[in-house]
């Protein structure tokens, strides 16, 4: 991945104003927390025991209720742990990411033969062989070059075996007797994955594994030659991994609903009413109200925190500036929306020097100036990025009007779409255009990445 030794940086001055511009956010949390401990305060209060005796079907009563919020308690845990397991599977294993339609696949053959034909062996070589292509040590070593789980990379590998040969396992091999066919086999290997990078990379691995269990079996089993026979490459439609893919998310979808059902059943859930009289002090509520006040405050300063350092979505052209050390074309201003209070809004902004609304006109006006300069000398651009379709369409008008001798070329989604690398590889320079709220910084940097390994030169970004 696209780093060039990045370390982020927080600014405290731009983290206090994100906290600042959320001040509708954090006031209402500060008055929820208030109001929760407060009103908790005033209806509990301070429990005095009266002589009123708690009989023996009030304590089974109270058994009872422990017992069962214990098993939703116990069940909504167990079932948000699978939900994660699920999410996590969806989102990183490399066979949810296939599209069905256009499988990537690469497959080999691998002869085996041994000398003896009357040796009788063939069969547990050829299972020797498969057992060490689907449990060798070489998955996990693929896996971890890839970054991803040794399980995720391991329900890619398909291998089974055939013991003999004939036209139909193994066409185009030419048997001189039929005995000959009985001292060979074939093992069958295929790789599935989202693109065909990925399945001929652990190909590569499979048939390196199958030469190194060739050396060892040599001499730990019996003498045999191995040869690779019909190996290729190519895209595919798989239904099975369709309806595979299918019943992963609707297993998803029953767990979440599931979930809610088991969390409406915990919330009406009642605990049995005590013996006991309640009386409490109206300074203790104050006090209450007060430490609730500055919990949910504290708890929501907390939270818009945590998101601003740790959200992947841009936020402006100076982060992606910080973060990747690439230049700035120009950035679109935003329109502040018109909402209750909006006075305060407005201070804050003149306040962190914010203010400014450019028109749009004069922000292309820059982008053209800049692209003159940055890319003077080049012949063929390519604009890419995740901004709207109608965004790049107009960057790209304004573009060729400002460099009329260079052939400026465009597409969104290069990390997505093979014709967007093709025209990347073609161009010499990459102008990226990316949109707050939608463009995230991990693919900006697999953009930069793949940029990086076409050699083609990034001229800047512009943030939209």
């Amino acid at each position: 991945m696209y780093t060039e030794d990045y370390e982020q940086e927080i600014d405290l001055k731009d983290l206090l104003f994100v906290l600042l511009y959320r001040w509708r956010i954090l006031l209402l949390a500060a008055v929820i927390g208030a109001a929760l401990l407060g009103g908790y305060k005033g209806v509990k209060g301070n429990p005095v025991e009266t002589d009123l005796p708690q009989t023996e079907s009030y304590q089974e009563e109270v058994e009872n209720y422990k017992k069962e919020k214990l098993a939703l308690e116990t069940s909504i845990e167990n079932l948000q742990n699978s939900m994660e397991e699920q999410s996590n599977y969806l989102a990183e294993a490399p066979l949810m990411q296939i599209n069905p339609y256009k499988e990537a696949f690469s497959s080999a053959d691998v002869l085996v033969e041994i000398s003896d034909i009357r040796d009788r062996g063939l069969g547990s070589l050829l299972n020797a062989f498969e057992n060490g292509l689907r449990n060798g040590d070489y998955i996990q070593k693929t896996a971890q070059t890839m970054e991803t789980e040794e399980r995720y990379v391991r329900e890619t590998i398909r291998v089974n075996n055939n013991l003999g040969m004939d036209e139909t396992n193994a066409p185009g091999l030419v048997l001189e007797t039929q005995n000959e066919a009985a001292s060979r086999g074939i093992l069958h290997i295929s790789v599935v994955g989202p693109d065909k990078d990925y399945t001929e990379a652990v190909m590569k691995s499979a048939l390196d594994q199958v030469e190194e269990l060739h050396n060892r079996f040599e001499t730990e089993l019996k003498e045999h030659q191995i040869r690779v026979l019909n190996q290729s490459s190519g895209e595919q439609v798989d239904r099975d991994l369709l309806n595979q893919q299918q019943t992963v998310r609707n297993n998803v979808a029953a767990l979440q609903q599931t979930e809610k059902d088991l969390n409406t059943s915990l919330d009406g859930l009642e605990e049995p009413a005590d013996h006991t009289s309640v009386t409490g002090s109206s300074k203790d509520v104050i006090k209450y109200v007060i430490i609730g006040f500055l919990a949910g405050g504290f708890v929501s300063v907390c939270a818009v925190a945590g998101l601003y350092i740790m959200g992947d979505k841009v936020t402006s052209d100076k982060e992606i500036m910080n973060r990747f050390h690439i230049k700035s074309l120009g950035a679109f201003s935003v329109v502040p929306k018109k909402r209750m209070f909006g006075f305060i809004d407005s201070w804050l902004r003149r306040l962190a020097g914010d203010d400014k609304i450019w028109p749009d006109d004069v922000i292309y006006e820059m982008i053209e100036a800049n692209a003159a300069n940055y890319a003077e000398g080049k012949k063929a651009l390519f604009v890419t990025g995740l901004a709207s379709q109608e965004q790049m369409a107009q960057v790209c008008e304004h573009l060729k009007a400002a460099l009329p001798q260079t052939q400026i070329v465009s597409e969104r989604n290069l990390v997505e779409s093979a014709s967007a690398r093709r025209k990347l590889a073609e161009a010499q320079g990459v102008i990226l255009v990316e949109e707050r709220g939608n463009s995230k910084y991990s693919v900006i940097a697999q953009e930069l990445e793949l940029a990086k390994n076409v050699n083609t030169d990034v001229i800047g970004v512009i943030v939209a």
